[in-house]
């Protein structure tokens, strides 16, 4: 569910509507931008940074490179291997992070926690890597986004094939969808398995940015743009927006 951000040709049509309901407005930030500003605001360039789940490289291992002093991932992907932001990349069993105690600032994710089995032993595990005072930084699906909902209840095969049609063929290869689980994706649950862990909520909010589902039809972009500016009409929508965006502070030496 993340923002593309990748330099591939669009639609004209979609295009066009992009910019005339959304980019035109100087004001308006995609929701990948309106993350990495997240991270910024809590990410100097004296930390040292563990992205959890950082897969090959995108826009988010590229832009927290940028603003911290070193970058450390780690993934249950061989394809980590591949990632060029990283000073070391680490492959693990999705259980145990090999780290010591104590050892990174910051832990970030970026659509992660969708597909942890166990979020429980996650959670405890980055309190464990953090530092006193570190934070753990995320943005994951919201599982009541009638996208999240659409992928929970139908089989892999059917979510990478509709959700290649409606984003496009800009996402290409599936192979890097791997299943999802949406038990760290709704208020209730991140509320619960952070403050289990140890973990402090500083910032929570829920975002709904620009109908990137309705690229291939211009009936679907104008179906999504119509929910987007209803669910961002009134504080009562928030709980049924596409993304949560977290920072949660571990608190008490572990």
């Amino acid at each position: 569910m993340s923002d593309t951000g990748i330099g591939t040709k669009e639609n004209r049509w979609f295009k066009e509507l992009m910019y005339k309901y959304y980019r035109s407005n100087k004001n308006w930030l995609d929701g990948t931008k309106e993350f990495h500003n997240l991270c910024k605001r809590h990410i100097h360039n004296g930390h040292t940074v563990l992205e959890l789940g950082a897969g090959p490289g995108g826009l988010t291992s590229g832009f927290i490179n940028r603003i911290c002093r070193e970058l450390h991932g780690v993934d249950i992907d061989n394809q980590i291997s591949d990632n060029p932001y990283l000073s070391k990349a680490v492959i693990y069993d999705g259980n145990r992070l090999p780290f010591d105690d104590n050892s990174y600032e910051i832990v970030c994710s970026d659509f992660v926690n969708e597909h942890l089995q166990k979020p429980q032993k996650i959670a405890a595990e980055i309190y464990r890597v953090l530092k006193p005072g570190g934070k753990y930084i995320f943005r994951t699906p919201n599982l009541y986004h009638y996208v999240s909902l659409f992928a929970k209840f139908t089989p892999l095969f059917m979510h990478k094939a509709i959700a290649n049609r409606l984003r496009s063929k800009k996402r290409g290869d599936t192979s890097n969808i791997h299943k999802t689980y949406y038990r760290f994706n709704s208020r209730k649950a991140c509320c619960e398995i952070l403050e289990n862990a140890g973990l402090k909520i500083l910032e929570f909010f829920l975002i709904e940015k620009d109908p990137s589902y309705g690229r291939n039809l211009i009936a679907l972009f104008y179906i999504f743009m119509f929910y987007e500016r209803l669910v961002n009409s009134s504080k009562i929508f928030e709980n049924i927006r596409a993304n949560i965006l977290c920072v949660a502070e571990k608190t008490t030496t572990g």
